[in-house]
């Protein structure tokens, strides 16, 4: 279990987006 699954890592990408709200354009460039 080294590696989370590939929702997991979308969940955590969305949390960090919320937490710097500041960087919406950035979020969505990931994303």
């Amino acid at each position: 279990m080294s590696r989370p699954p590939s929702w997991w890592v979308g969940v955590g990408a969305l949390a960090s987006w919320l937490s710097s709200f500041d960087g919406v354009g950035l979020g969505l460039g990931v994303a």
